[in-house]
């Protein structure tokens, strides 16, 4: 599984907070955790999910946390992807925090290698 945080933040959300776009390249993902996956992913099986995001000068009032999900074909692209938010967990020291979401696996995976 892999995390990164987008090259730069989707200006069509911004409203015109030039802010934002400032502070982005100090926006990381440090580490993400998932929970209830085992060997294999199975369809409908409810998974955990922990982002441990840097956010720089942000406040997680300027960004939304999402996580991407679907099938990876045999081209490893991602295929029938599902988006869903994050919801702020806990707040730490350094512009830091943790989101957290449940995600319902809608597709089966032959094996859950965490990345990176």
């Amino acid at each position: 599984m892999h995390a990164r945080a987008f090259d730069r933040p989707r200006t069509n959300c911004l409203g015109g907070d030039s802010g934002v776009v400032e502070s982005w390249p100090s926006v990381r993902v440090e580490h993400v955790e998932f929970s209830g996956v085992g060997d294999a992913a199975e369809v409908g099986a409810l998974l955990s999910m922990r982002a441990f995001v840097s956010l720089g000068e942000l406040t997680p009032d300027d960004v939304h946390v999402q996580v991407l999900h679907g099938k990876i074909d045999s081209n490893d692209v991602l295929t029938g992807v599902t988006v869903q938010d994050l919801d702020l967990a806990e707040s730490y020291d350094g512009g830091r925090y943790r989101f957290d979401g449940p995600i319902v696996s809608t597709a089966a995976a032959p094996s859950a290698t965490p990345c990176g």
